[in-house]
């Protein structure tokens, strides 16, 4: 009696060994498919910026973070000058290779920290802290870099960006209004003839 019940023990605890590396690999499973799962939902899969479901939520906290705040911080509306064209001449390849060019070149040029959001098509939104003559300046320099790199060897491209101060969110409805403040500065920026950063001007 005294081996069965000593047989018995030890099967119960291998048992219950196996059981619990069973819950635990299931729960790294588990973590590992929702870790996926997010990057997908979030992660833009060709560029690596943000997708724009995911970074409209950021933007939403962005505007609630600096509506009551002081701090200085700066929306930006970019996209690639003549894209439409790029895609039609040399090709989608083409084209996502610029996007992808453009996206790294920009992560160079602000924190990790800082969102960087993929709009829709060759349109990105980027909000990044400091005042906006210094953002700005920043990023003229990142557009001069980015016309300065040539694509697969057979082209250049351009950026136009406007940009807006977030603090204006202050006395705006909401985020959408200071979106529209930095897609106003685009049209002059691309109005002004391309390549160039504007700001936005009460």
């Amino acid at each position: 009696i005294r081996y069965i019940v000593m047989i018995s023990v030890f099967f119960a605890i291998v048992f219950i060994l196996c059981m619990v590396f069973i819950l635990q690999n299931d729960r790294r499973h588990f973590k590992k498919r929702v870790r996926a799962l997010r990057h997908d939902v979030e992660v833009d899969e060709l560029t690596g910026a943000s997708t724009r479901k995911y970074g409209a939520r950021l933007l939403e906290e962005a505007f609630l973070d600096y509506k009551d705040g002081n701090d200085s911080t700066v929306l930006m509306l970019l996209d690639v000058d003549k894209f439409k064209s790029v895609n039609d001449t040399y090709g989608h390849e083409a084209g996502d290779e610029v996007l992808k060019k453009v996206v790294r070149t920009m992560k160079k040029s602000i924190r990790s920290s800082d969102y960087l959001i993929r709009w829709g098509g060759d349109e990105f939104v980027g909000v990044i802290p400091g005042s906006m003559k210094q953002v700005a300046f920043k990023l003229q320099k990142m557009a001069e870099r980015i016309s300065q790199m040539k694509i697969d060897d057979r082209f250049y491209m351009t950026i136009s960006t406007g940009v807006a101060d977030i603090r204006m969110a202050r006395n705006a409805g909401d985020i959408d209004d200071i979106v529209l403040c930095a897609d106003h500065a685009l049209y002059c920026a691309k109005e002004g003839g391309r390549n160039r950063v504007c700001q936005y001007q009460e």
